[in-house]
């Protein structure tokens, strides 16, 4: 999971997600479907239901766990990095690796296959 930087409230950290709309409408929505297999326009009624769970499956975003706002960027973003130069100028360079998400396999793997590279440039360097 990619860390987020919240311009509103400066949170670092994982996201968390928000659906939009209401469980509490969507319930009644489904209710519906029920008795509308006796009577077809509460089937209707229950059709919406299907439409309202699919959209409010889909209408998930990510938000801040501190602050609840929707206005995050990605860490690794030219306007995080901005923001952290212009903040925390001594901290930036050094730290920047806690900001950074460490924990996935491609961001090991690249660390990886930087060092044997740095290696074997330096070791066909030294042959010569």
């Amino acid at each position: 999971m990619v860390k987020i930087f919240c311009k509103n409230c400066g949170y670092v950290g994982k996201s968390c997600s928000k659906t939009k709309g209401s469980i509490f409408i969507e319930i009644i929505l489904w209710l519906f479907f029920i008795p509308g297999i006796i009577f077809w326009p509460l089937l209707l009624i229950g059709i919406l239901g299907v439409i309202y769970s699919i959209w409010r499956l889909t209408a998930t975003y990510k938000i801040c766990p501190k602050c609840k706002s929707s206005s995050i960027i990605p860490v690794d973003s030219p306007m995080a990095s901005k923001f952290f130069k212009e903040n925390f100028p001594n901290k930036y360079y050094q730290n920047l690796e806690e900001f950074i998400d460490t924990g996935n396999i491609g961001y090991k793997i690249g660390r990886m296959s930087g060092y044997i590279w740095y290696k074997l440039k330096n070791y066909t360097h030294k042959r010569e």
